[in-house]
Order: structure tokens, then C-alpha cells, then sequence
């Protein structure tokens, strides 16, 4: 895989991600690829830390981010467990907004208080030296966000990336998605590459950038120097089993979870 010019310019790749005979992940060379939108048995996910991290190794991922909604313990757990399995992690969350909107803090330390508007929940990851990602957008579901949404919050706030390459994206809205990008990246900030992986999936899309480890990562999101890139990893769908336990845990367990953190400011 070579990343062009074009490649560069656009924050995407055109060209998927190649998987060698031992099914690790071909990046560019002096490239690594991270998967920044990951979910554990600790939100809604069907697979523990330790698997992710296992499975992570074994993709070439070079950093892993857990990203469980609301949540932050097992992100900063995987930090010093990821180096037994040959790969990095960043401790994250998906923050659930006011609006039930989402929003990916990436490299944080502490808990982000749920239900406050956009703004505040960027503010929020920001003041601990996080990185404000834009989860899902453009998704034909309720809480994800389309242009006009998107629009009104950057009357009051911008981000340092939004995610451009998702599994639950359609064809004809990433290039929405896309277009929309072009016009208003200056607010927007780098593109980046998440799979959203509930069933262990991870590595399907992924985020490209230059050199290794999550330092350089974190640097590269700044800088706008990430290619959010598809990867030709393939997965069986998940079966009614997973698919079960990730709506109990979704809809149940989560449900919750929030409110508890809503009335007594206790967070995982």
C-alpha cells in the first residue's frame, strides 16, 4: 500500500489497508495504523480488555484506543497491560451529550461528567489534555450527526478530528461525509479512521500516521496528519448471541450505569 499525494491532501485513503499471509495489517512503510474507536465487556462490547488487546497484537495495530461509552477505567487498565501483547493503548470514552450525541475523548485521564452540551463536553476533554473527536457523524441513526447539527455546534466550538472512515457508513453518506469535510476541515480537524468495534471487529477501519506509538499518534491528530483508511479485514457477522448481549449491555446495563453517574457522580 503507498499513500499518495492525494491520499495526504484528502485525510483518506483511496486504497484499503493490505493484510499479509499471517493476517497483520500492511501500513505504508514509516506509517502505523490505529484503531481509535474500540468497545470492551465494560460498556457494550462482547469481548473483555484482554482479548482486545490480544487481538489487537495479532492485527499489527501499533496503538489501540478503548473507547467505552461513559467509561474510563478499562482505557487507563490497558495502558501498562497493552505492551504484553505487542501493541500500544490510549485510554479514551465516548461521551454521551445532552443531545445523546457522541463525542470520542481520546487520550484523557479522568472521567467526562455525561449529559452536558457539546461545547462543554469538548471543553471538558480539552482540560485534561484530551483530543475531541467527532464520533459517527453522517450515520442514518438517531444519535448520530448530519451537517446541520455539526454546523451549529461549530458556531460554538470546534474539534481536533472527526471520524471519516466508519463500518456503519454507507457508500453514498461518506461521500456526504466527505464533501462536508472538504468545506469546513479548518474546524473540524484531522481525519480519522475508527471501526466503532463492539464484537472484537477492530482493525477494519483504522487511522494512518506517521511514525510510532501513541506520542506520535497524539501529535499527528494536532498536526492534521492522519489518513483515515478502510482495511480488507473481514469478520462473520456477529450472531444472535453477541448481538443479544450488546443490547442488554447497551440498553440495560448502560441505562443504568448513567444515571447512577447522573444522580451520584460515581464513573467506572
Amino acid at each position: 500500500m503507498n499513500l499518495s499525494s492525494n491520499d495526504r491532501q484528502a485525510g483518506v485513503s483511496a486504497e484499503p489497508v493490505g493484510v499479509d499471509g499471517d493476517g497483520r495489517l500492511r501500513p505504508p512503510e514509516g506509517w502505523s495504523a490505529g484503531e481509535l474507536h474500540v468497545h470492551t465487556s465494560h460498556s457494550d462490547g462482547t469481548r473483555t480488555l484482554e482479548q482486545i488487546l490480544g487481538l489487537a497484537g495479532r492485527l499489527g495495530l501499533d496503538t489501540v484506543a478503548v473507547t467505552d461509552h461513559d467509561k474510563i477505567n478499562e482505557g487507563l487498565r490497558a495502558i501498562p497491560l497493552a505492551g504484553r501483547y505487542r501493541t500500544a493503548a490510549v485510554a479514551g470514552t465516548e461521551v454521551t451529550t445532552r443531545t445523546q450525541h457522541h463525542v470520542l475523548g481520546l487520550f484523557v485521564k479522568r472521567p467526562v461528567r455525561l449529559y452536558r452540551n457539546m461545547a462543554d463536553s469538548v471543553r471538558a476533554i480539552r482540560d485534561q489534555g484530551g483530543l475531541a473527536i467527532l464520533a459517527h457523524p453522517f450515520m442514518a441513526v438517531p444519535n448520530s450527526s448530519g451537517p446541520r447539527r455539526i454546523l451549529g455546534w461549530l458556531e460554538k466550538t470546534d474539534f481536533d478530528g472527526i471520524e471519516l472512515e466508519n463500518q456503519y457508513l454507507s457508500p453514498e453518506r461518506r461521500e456526504r461525509l466527505r464533501a462536508f469535510y472538504d468545506r469546513h476541515r479548518e474546524r473540524l480537524g484531522a481525519a480519522i479512521g475508527g471501526t466503532d468495534a463492539h464484537f472484537g471487529d477492530l482493525g477494519r477501519h483504522v487511522t494512518l500516521y506517521p511514525g510510532r506509538g501513541p506520542d506520535d499518534l497524539y501529535r499527528a491528530i494536532r498536526e492534521r496528519r492522519t489518513v483515515a483508511a478502510r482495511s480488507r479485514l473481514s469478520y462473520p457477522r456477529a450472531g444472535v448471541g453477541e448481538l443479544a448481549l450488546n443490547n442488554y449491555r447497551s440498553l440495560a446495563c448502560l441505562s443504568v450505569y448513567r444515571l447512577r453517574a447522573l444522580l451520584l457522580g460515581r464513573y467506572e
